[in-house]
């Protein structure tokens, strides 16, 4: 990930930093033995980090090497962290089949909890930038279905439902939210990447195959010249 300049990508229980200005290393961040593994990281306004023991960290963007808080969860195991980029203070974490919403300024537990899979964990989730900022959608890489959850919801709610869920014929292995949040690109296990309107669940558009074996990554291209945010249709895969 990066910001301003600067990469990060994780090794284990290291965070690398390199200074992209220049290409070359800027240090190594070494976490506690008892982190285990480092398995993901989100830079936003902050740097988040979440590890295998179920923590999840938010490092000083000025120098990650200060960690600033960590956020308790009782949750074994973690998959993925984000930073909610238009509200900064809300970071969202994924532990086996729980979705995690975070407050950074009242870190010792979490605002909100989610069961977004009940059998399966969840694989990879998303929220808009804009204005869906309060819409996360998650997957789980052995079920063929998107959901939608409305974070305010959930804050009010013991257990909230979908706000939508979208269903496919095949896995789905990765999801993102378009700029605006009105469209998600998914993923599948049949190697296709597919666009869908939210939150009125229709039928997907395919994108052409992209390869002839699962999808690694996937994004929205934005261009920059005259485009509003959430007005792009393009997509890279890989």
């Amino acid at each position: 990930m990066r910001k301003a300049g600067c990469l990060a990508a994780v090794r284990q229980r290291s965070l690398l930093l390199w200074d992209a200005g220049v290409g070359r290393s800027s240090g190594t961040v070494d976490l506690p033995a008892s982190v285990r593994a480092v398995t993901d990281l989100h830079w936003g306004d902050h740097l988040v980090t979440g590890a295998m023991d179920g923590s999840v960290r938010l490092h000083d963007h000025r120098d990650v090497r200060n960690v600033v808080c960590v956020f308790g969860s009782k949750v074994n195991g973690h998959t993925q962290v984000r930073v909610n980029r238009k509200a900064p203070v809300l970071v969202a974490s994924a532990h086996a089949g729980h979705l995690l919403i975070w407050d950074v300024r009242q870190p010792k537990k979490p605002r909100s909890s989610i069961i977004a899979h009940v059998s399966n964990k969840v694989g990879k989730f998303d929220w808009g930038q804009y204005a869906s900022s309060d819409h996360i959608v998650t997957c789980s890489p052995m079920e063929s279905d998107v959901k939608s959850w409305k974070v305010e919801a959930a804050h009010m709610e013991a257990q909230p439902s979908p706000a939508a869920t979208l269903r496919f014929s095949s896995y789905v292995a990765s999801t993102l939210m378009s700029p605006s949040g009105a469209l998600v690109l998914t993923a599948h296990a049949d190697a296709r990447i597919r666009v869908s309107a939210l939150p009125r669940v229709g039928l997907p558009e395919d994108v052409p195959r992209a390869t002839k074996s699962d999808v690694a990554t996937m994004g929205w291209l934005e261009k920059k010249s005259g485009c509003r945010p959430g007005k792009q249709r393009h997509v890279l895969a890989q």
